[in-house]
């Protein structure tokens, strides 16, 4: 039976009971969630795309690491970097990749070409063959730096050390030291420094030598500044070789001065098929002033009709037949280098670089640089030839004549043809 005056007494409890189910219901919905949010991050703890407990150990002149790969993921591998600095996503372009590891290996021993603080990351390669630059510091990165400080001053790298270049009159000394099994070594050369693998990418491999050579003589164009590094051929064909200036890269250019001659001029005596007349003004027996030969100008005439127009048919422009385009001509001697590592060789790579492409304005500064220098009568001539067509092609027909005159006695044949070629082009310039 419902009295009026008992219903304060309920209110109370209807009030409790209601807070409770609202507890309830809260508590069992976070229940939910939580098993859920628990379950994806143990499905994000298997699948973080970053290894984890990355570890350094420096070992004399090497450094071990050592890492957790991704839990339940075997079909990646794993990219090692090092940098001077710490790795981020900022400094990755610092970053030197020194090496692939498959999964299950958990380690990389790298070794250290000088002293210093060193810093890695360990990357995922996914099994697109695509990198996942993802930098998580004491995970797969370390921040404290694995710091070498016992290699000795003048440690070879790779067992190479000492690299000099000096220029001579016609070519540059390279000279380095070798030191271990080493049993072949692959010099390189460029017009920029060698410093890491973008570089070396770069640079031309000039030469493959032996273990017992020590010294490279290597002849190239005046005037032009070069770098040379020299590898252990196994240590070249790794990620990334290390390259220490000073050691087996050469921090400084070298480069062979022009020689006094000039591309233009002969050497030796003077060529002349004729000399100035001497004029004499005073007696060689008396010392005594001659007299002076007075010349008589005479007077203005008008030339005759007939003489008017004789003239007027030797001005009259000669209209020769349509032929085809000049070709550039290059020798068989160009074409097949013989083996001899000389000057040929120089001249061989200017025609193979620059004139066979048709760049002549290059081609022709590289020649004005080669003739400076002492060169064989031969060579000296080839050049000139390659010289005059390059000025050929770019329009300088005056003194493309003036060179192929130089050489005209060396293959009359051949060079007349390009001065009867340059006549009548200049023929059509009036």
């Amino acid at each position: 039976m419902y009295c009026a005056n008992s219903e304060p007494a309920i209110r109370p409890r209807i009030i409790i009971l209601t807070f409770f189910l609202i507890v309830l219901s809260v508590n069992s919905a976070w229940a939910q969630d939580s098993a859920a949010v628990g379950e994806n991050l143990a499905e994000a703890e298997v699948f973080t795309p970053f290894v984890s407990r990355l570890e350094t150990e420096v070992i004399g002149t090497q450094i071990r690491l050592s890492w957790t790969d991704i839990p339940e993921l075997e079909n990646v591998r794993y990219n090692i970097y090092r940098a001077g600095v710490e790795i981020t996503g900022d400094s990755f372009d610092q970053a030197r990749l020194r090496g692939t590891v498959e999964s299950g290996v958990e380690t990389f021993t790298d070794s250290i070409p000088q002293n210093g603080p060193y810093y890695y990351a360990v990357i995922t390669v996914d099994q697109d063959n695509i990198e996942l630059p993802i930098f998580i510091p004491f995970r797969n990165t370390n921040v404290l730096a694995a710091v070498v400080s016992d290699i000795p001053e003048g440690f070879a790298v790779s067992g190479i050390s000492g690299i000099t270049a000096e220029a001579g009159e016609s070519a540059i000394d390279v000279r380095f030291q070798t030191s271990g099994d080493i049993e072949r070594l692959l010099l390189y050369r460029s017009t920029s420094p060698i410093t890491d693998s973008d570089s070396l990418s770069r640079a031309i491999v000039l030469d493959t030598l032996d273990a017992g050579e020590r010294v490279y003589r290597d002849f190239v164009i005046p005037g032009i500044p070069y770098f040379y590094a020299i590898l252990d051929a196994d240590e070249a064909v790794s990620a990334a070789p290390d390259l220490v200036s000073g050691q087996n890269s050469l921090s400084e250019a070298v480069e062979l001065p022009l020689g006094r001659r000039y591309a233009g001029v002969a050497a030796g005596p003077r060529n002349i098929e004729s000399l100035p007349i001497l004029v004499l003004n005073q007696s060689v027996l008396s010392g005594n002033s001659l007299p002076r030969v007075s010349v008589e100008i005479p007077e203005r005439r008008s030339l005759s009709p007939e003489t008017s127009g004789l003239v007027d048919r030797l001005l009259e422009p000669i209209e020769l037949p349509a032929e085809g385009r000049a070709l550039p001509d290059i020798l068989a001697t160009e074409r097949n280098p013989g083996a001899e590592k000389d000057q040929s060789l120089v001249l061989y790579s200017i025609v193979s670089e620059s004139f066979s492409l048709e760049n002549y304005e290059l081609s022709q500064r590289q020649l004005e640089n080669f003739l400076t220098i002492p060169l064989s009568e031969d060579l000296e001539n080839r050049a000139r030839y390659y010289y005059a067509q390059s000025l050929f092609f770019t329009g300088a027909y005056e003194r493309g004549f003036l060179q192929f005159v130089l050489i005209r006695d060396w293959d009359y044949d051949r060079v007349s043809g390009w001065m009867d070629e340059i006549l009548d082009r200049l023929s059509e310039r009036e």
